[in-house]
């Protein structure tokens, strides 16, 4: 994974955590790892991998394509709107 799309991948993790109304511990229980862990990827001071992003998406009960969608480059419009449909579908099932 590029350093790019791993930064993309925190922010998005970062997201996916707010809309569901969750602290970082919350997140870090769901998710089976240290709080401290959330915090580094959530800042891009650690990458994830595949295993990982899927483990969350299980874990947050949402399938894992939200996650990459959120990922993508937030400056295309069609990407845009669909983070906004996710964001929502995640909004309504937390």
């Amino acid at each position: 994974m590029t350093d790019e799309k791993r930064f993309l991948i925190g922010r998005a993790i970062r997201r996916l955590r707010i809309a569901r109304h969750l602290s970082q511990n919350g997140l870090a229980r769901l998710w089976g790892v240290t709080p401290s862990f959330v915090s580094l990827v959530e800042t891009d001071r650690r990458g994830v991998s595949l295993l990982f992003v899927n483990k969350l998406a299980n874990a947050m009960e949402i399938p894992p394509s939200f996650i990459y969608v959120l990922a993508d480059d937030p400056e295309k419009k069609v990407v845009g709107a669909l983070q906004g449909i996710v964001l929502e579908q995640i909004e309504k099932w937390g």
